[in-house]
């Protein structure tokens, strides 16, 4: 079995477009990246609230092929360009590339994608009749005047495993893959998976990560509708990838990793916070894990999902919000400048409860 390093990041938030941009977010002190909406700000179903938004993001300056960003979503932009910083983070070319395309991999963590850019509505407006001085959707009068509307590309820009089919095909990644719908915890699954790639031999240079915005139209009123926005959720949008390479000892890397499921299942409360049923779940999680490594839990350091910090433990939902699926690798990139700026040697814990009821648990740190 073959240790596995960390040997690179990628990330995107509302701290910065790139790492370089969150290295120094990172040394001011990590300060609130949050306000008011730019792309919403016009918007009367969604706008006037506080969300956490990518700074001047220009997908044209992060996708390779201008004329495929018209087929993406902005996570999916985010997520290519996270991934991309990552995969080259180390000078890689394919000319110079010395594993071939199928012993490349890449594991990608997703949320549920919905219609970031309105596509329906104009096409549902066009399917209302009035009835009696209101209003109604009226199912065939949208099938005759309103689905003509539809952008027919909404559909392909819609698809959960996008992140990893564009970025695959852009450097030749041929090898082991899979797709995570795992929410919150599905960058911290995604390494697991990863890790267990290079262990098992099946491949030499693995992307693993997570992409999200939940700074849409239609999250927004999904929040305002269960009283979540109010509770203090704060929607924001991001990426964060870790390239992976056989290790050795010394080097920084996966000690143990394990996921479970919240004993019982519910409709989140509007605070998003996980119950005490999900709490107790997870710290059972983070014991097995520690016991991977056969000894007793002691992390130098805790990375805790929304809504789970503690004081002490590295809050990053507080200064930049909530990204859904894209929580676990900004928690990736966190763990990395913690190594890389702070010179966090000991363990770190990373662990997230996804609002499905999903748990996960890594404990990354030097390589014995």
């Amino acid at each position: 079995m073959r240790p596995t390093a960390i040997v690179g990041v990628g990330v995107n938030s509302p701290a910065g477009v790139d790492l370089a941009a969150h290295e120094q977010w990172w040394r001011d002190g990590r300060p609130a990246r949050l306000g008011s909406s730019k792309h919403l700000a016009d918007e009367p179903l969604a706008g006037g609230h506080t969300v956490g938004e990518v700074p001047g993001w220009r997908a044209r300056n992060h996708v390779p092929e201008r004329k495929s960003i018209k087929l993406m979503f902005p996570r999916v932009q985010f997520g290519i360009g996270a991934a991309l910083e990552a995969w080259d983070c180390d000078g890689w070319t394919a000319e110079s590339a010395t594993e071939p395309p199928q012993r490349r991999a890449m594991y990608v963590g997703c949320g549920l994608t919905v219609d970031e850019d309105w596509t329906f509505r104009e096409a549902i407006e066009a399917g209302m009749v009035e009835e009696e001085g209101a209003k109604r959707f009226d199912m065939a009068r949208f099938g005759s005047a309103g689905q003509g509307l539809l952008n027919p590309l909404w559909l392909v820009k819609g698809l959960s495993n996008n992140v990893l089919a564009f970025v695959a095909r852009y450097r030749a990644i041929t090898g082991p893959n899979d797709n995570f719908m795992g929410g919150a915890a599905g960058a911290l699954q995604a390494l697991g998976a990863g890790v267990g790639a290079i262990a098992d031999g099946r491949a030499d240079r693995v992307l693993v990560g997570s992409a999200d915005s939940l700074v849409t139209v239609e999250d927004c009123l999904a929040f305002q509708r269960v009283g979540a926005l109010v509770a203090g959720l704060v929607p924001s949008q991001g990426a964060g990838f870790a390239l992976l390479r056989p290790g050795e000892a010394g080097d920084f890397g996966q000690l143990a990793i394990e996921t479970g499921f919240s004993p019982t299942l519910g409709v989140p409360t509007p605070d998003w916070r996980p119950g005490p049923d999900a709490e107790e779940a997870l710290e059972q999680v983070a014991e097995i894990a520690w016991t991977q490594m056969g000894r007793s839990r002691a992390p130098a350091l805790r990375i805790r999902g929304p809504r789970l910090a503690d004081p002490g433990d590295i809050d990053l939902w507080t200064p930049l919000g909530d990204p859904g699926a894209a929580a676990g690798g900004w928690m990736l990139a966190a763990a990395w400048l913690a190594r890389t700026i702070d010179g966090v040697t000991g363990p770190i814990e990373l662990a997230v409860a996804a609002p499905n009821g999903e748990l996960a648990v890594a404990v990354l740190g030097t390589l014995p």
